[in-house]
């Protein structure tokens, strides 16, 4: 199968960006090749769990439970952010984080929001900077041991 062939294409690219990989997901996906219920949704699965326990280390909340706090809505967001800039679709990211994709939509006009008044939202700025440094560090430590 075609599909079958740019997933190995992919698989032996490990140097590729997350940035690079979202674009190559673009083009599978407008192309009609990609699929939400395969590979891509088990790699979004897997940035989502690696994300998730980030959140979990770094502020001790579980973004993909039933908690409704500000904290864990917060975080839940950050990570939603993340994984849409990654270009994953609404429904592959309401999936990971266990909400549906109008949760994920309602989330982006929150972001929406948040990036025109960042002042109004300093909670999330600070959660958003703090969530960065921890992945930054987390790479830095990972180029280290290789």
């Amino acid at each position: 199968m075609e599909s079958d062939y740019y997933r190995q294409v992919i698989d032996s690219l490990p140097h590729l960006s997350r940035f690079e990989l979202s674009e190559v997901y673009r083009y599978l996906q407008s192309s009609g090749l990609g699929s939400e219920s395969g590979y891509f949704a088990e790699r979004a699965k897997h940035d989502a769990v690696s994300m998730i326990d980030t959140m979990k280390e770094e502020f001790g909340v579980d973004v993909a439970g039933k908690s409704r706090d500000t904290l864990t809505f917060l975080c839940r967001l950050c990570v939603a952010e993340e994984l849409l800039s990654d270009g994953y679709s609404f429904s592959t990211v309401g999936k990971c984080l266990n909400r549906s994709h109008s949760t994920i939509i309602y989330y982006v006009s929150k972001l929406h929001d948040i990036s025109r008044y960042p002042q109004m939202y300093p909670d999330y700025v600070s959660i958003r900077k703090q969530y960065q440094q921890k992945r930054l560090n987390d790479c830095n430590t990972l180029q280290h041991r290789g």
